[in-house]
């Protein structure tokens, strides 16, 4: 039965809504299997390889994006008071949520996940659910679809406010088509158009609730032309904006879920994808840190890598539905009745008041999170990295009349902050968002909760015979390839908005350190393009204004993964491209200086730094004098300048 049935007793076709459910369930699954083959094997590496892997299982969050588009408008057209669709909202959504956010803390807490921990202060305010806008960090990285969720909730409640439901396909229509105007401003233009709005109206996953509305409509037997338009507006958006995966994908997602919607996949009536389907959502709330934490823990004991997938698959199945029957059920159903004997007692201007009440109340803290939030807040948000909090603000200017040492690092989970925690580290100087800050672990920049490699550099470089000191800006994403660094996307926008505002700031980064590599060593990247895409880094990092040498580690060792034609790659790279040189070896760290054979442990963090402190001290001591360094820009200038005439660069316009 609907969330609005349940409060608004009518008639429905529970067939429909079981095969929807039971689709719902499935996407749940795919999810699952790629957190627990795939992504989880990018950051902490399997023992072995899985029997199977699942690279593929994200796009089952594109199917619940179009199951909520779908589910929402059923709901709306069955809601006769505006408080009957937040209370059917908060008791769908809130009770097994908050009972989520405790074990998956607790579990965490107890048996550690590097990298993924977080206070008890935040995972407090993630009992908000829309604590992403604040920049507080998810006790579980699933919640981030949450805050998409609830801004499509907010518009879909504004349009049955305001009594347009039935004209939603001008709307859609509006913002389909704002996601190519972004798209193609960018691209031909250079015109990087406010992420504010493009986050607000949710454009980058708006094509996918669009489509769950149309499909909706559709299936409700009132066919209209648009419905049609809108789902072939939102697949060719897709084709041109997304690609060709996505353009594909759209309209298969679209035929599954209109089959489902009018009763013609009997097969999704199975007692098993019924059973998924009602416990979905609990399943998808507890699955990825808990299971990580459990696989993990599992390995360490020598467990065989698909024993232990299997093992914590069983376990997270029955967890889920523990939560569904315990607390997902009886809570909703104590919240709706208690809602409805009241409403019977009260007033009826009161639940039309106290809603919209609510509803200005919830549009305002979004409107304060976006004019608070600086430019990046958008790819903060969607990669998960860490903020300037907890941190004490520096005057920029004392800190360059000290003529410190400043370092752009950039790369995946090993130059973020997933190294071994318990061990408190050195406050630094650090850049971030224009602004200077004195920080320890977790770096702002970086995504993880751990410690980091540059953390622990201060201490080391006077004993190479430094005295000056260092500054740091980072900008590190667990389990980046060399791929998302390239090309159009919130990482890349991470990348140039770090470089604008380290610039903005007064520093010119006199180093750029990349370590990055082990996501593509198991990816089995190959060297040409892995080559390739370095060379597009590179010129897109030149086209900033930043002509610091890059110095690149041999950094792919992350479990079983050899990384020989990654190390191939920047071995080659090294001796192609102007301005990249050769940084230290971090795949030498092994035993003891590892976790799980990954991310550094705290012997491992120092070792670390020890190695890329030597690298560090040998270019400056070669540069004796500001002439010197006069002359090696110059030179790398003219190289650049004549490789930009002899040949077109490789670079796509990046973000102004």
């Amino acid at each position: 039965m609907s969330d609005a049935a349940a409060l608004n007793p009518a008639p429905a076709k529970r067939t429909r809504l079981v095969e929807v459910d039971a689709l719902r369930g499935i996407a749940a699954m795919l999810v699952v299997l790629f957190h627990f083959t795939t992504r989880y094997d990018q950051l902490y590496g399997h023992a072995q390889e899985p029997l199977f892997a699942v690279p593929w299982g994200f796009y089952g969050v594109n199917l619940f994006f179009i199951i909520s588009g779908f589910v929402i408008f059923m709901t709306l057209e069955r809601t006769r008071r505006p408080m009957d669709f937040i209370v059917s909202r908060f008791s769908r959504l809130y009770p097994v949520f908050w009972a989520a956010v405790l074990v998956t803390f607790l579990v965490t807490s107890t048996m550690g996940l590097p990298g993924k921990e977080v206070s008890l202060l935040d995972a407090g305010l993630n009992l908000l659910m829309f604590h992403s806008y604040f920049g507080v960090p998810d006790v579980d990285s699933v919640y981030w679809t949450l805050g998409v969720e609830l801004l499509f909730y907010m518009w879909a409640f504004a349009l049955f406010l305001s009594k347009q439901t039935a004209r939603v396909h001008y709307a859609l229509y509006a913002l389909i088509g704002a996601k190519l105007v972004y798209f193609l401003c960018l691209k031909f233009y250079g015109i990087d158009l406010p992420w504010r709005l493009s986050w607000l109206f949710i454009l980058q996953y708006i094509p996918w609730f669009a489509c769950g509305i149309a499909i909706f409509r559709l299936s409700s037997q009132r066919f209209s032309a648009h419905d049609i338009c809108i789902i072939t507006a939102a697949t060719v958006v897709l084709f041109v904006v997304d690609g060709t995966t996505l353009g594909l994908l759209c309209p298969c997602l679209c035929g599954a879920t209109y089959l489902a919607a009018t009763g013609r996949l009997s097969i999704l009536n199975s007692r098993l994808l019924v059973w998924l389907g009602g416990i979905s959502y609990p399943l998808y709330l507890v699955h990825e840190n808990i299971g990580w934490s459990v696989i993990r823990r599992l390995q360490m004991a020598h467990v065989s890598t698909n024993a232990s997938i299997a093992v914590t698959f069983v376990a997270v199945l029955v967890l889920a539905t523990c939560l569904s029957y315990a607390v997902e059920k009886p809570g909703m159903r104590w919240i709706r009745n208690t809602y409805r004997e009241r409403r019977e007692r009260s007033t009826r201007l009161l639940s039309p008041y106290l809603a919209s009440a609510l509803a200005a109340v919830f549009a305002s803290l979004i409107v304060v999170a976006l004019l608070a939030r600086p430019t990046s807040s958008s790819a903060h948000t969607l990669l998960g990295i860490q903020t300037a909090q907890h941190t004490q603000i520096l005057d920029c200017a004392r800190l360059r009349a000290r003529n410190p040492i400043v370092i752009l690092a950039l790369g995946q989970s090993n130059a973020a902050n997933n190294g071994a925690t318990g061990q408190p580290s050195a406050a630094m100087p650090v850049i971030f968002e224009g602004k200077c800050y004195l920080a320890s672990d977790p770096l702002p920049g970086g995504t993880g909760t751990g410690g980091s490699i540059w953390s622990h550099l201060p201490p080391v470089l006077p004993q190479q015979g430094l005295a000056r000191p260092i500054v740091v800006a980072v900008v590190a994403i667990d389990g980046s390839t060399i791929r998302q660094w390239t090309e159009t996307g919130p990482l890349q926008e991470l990348l140039h908005t770090q470089i604008d505002s380290l610039t903005h700031a007064g520093f010119k980064p006199d180093f750029v350190l990349w370590q990055q590599g082990e996501a593509d060593a198991r990816a089995g990247t190959s060297t040409e393009d892995y080559l390739r895409r370095f060379k597009r880094l590179t010129a897109s990092i030149h086209d900033d204004g930043i002509y610091a040498p890059i110095l690149a580690a041999l950094s792919t060792r992350c479990g079983d993964a050899t990384g020989g034609t990654v190390r191939q790659a920047i071995a080659q790279a090294i001796s192609e491209i102007p301005g990249v040189f050769q940084g230290p070896d971090t795949d030498t760290l092994r035993g003891d200086q590892r976790i799980a054979d990954c991310h550094f442990s705290h012997a491992g963090l120092d070792s670390a730094a020890a190695l890329w402190a030597a690298v560090l001290t040998r270019h400056l001591q070669s540069a004796t004098s500001s002439a010197n360094n006069y002359a090696l820009t110059s030179s790398l200038v003219s190289q650049l300048i004549y490789q930009h005439i002899s040949q077109p660069s490789e670079r796509k316009l990046s973000v102004s």
